[in-house]
């Protein structure tokens, strides 16, 4: 083996590198779950409002208000 520098050098590349796989650990456990009930969790339920909120205003825009209201109702019906 080639000695590479002096053992402190070595040390100071493994604190950091051991850090950093523990680090992404921790990472990987926080995501594990991404659609519970945690903080840190999607927000699933606000994000399909959004893309019923878009498909009603592009409905709204294309065939009137009659039809944007009538998907509405349906949405509403179905919550």
């Amino acid at each position: 083996l080639v000695d590479t520098g002096p053992m402190w050098q070595t040390m100071i590349i493994m604190f950091f590198v051991t850090f950093g796989f523990i680090g992404l650990e921790y990472v990987s456990i926080e995501m594990d779950d991404p659609f519970g009930d945690d903080p840190n969790d999607f927000d699933d339920w606000g994000m399909a409002q959004v893309v019923i909120e878009d498909i009603y205003i592009a409905i709204f825009h294309t065939d009137g208000a009659a039809a944007a209201k009538k998907l509405r109702r349906r949405v509403v019906n179905q919550i």
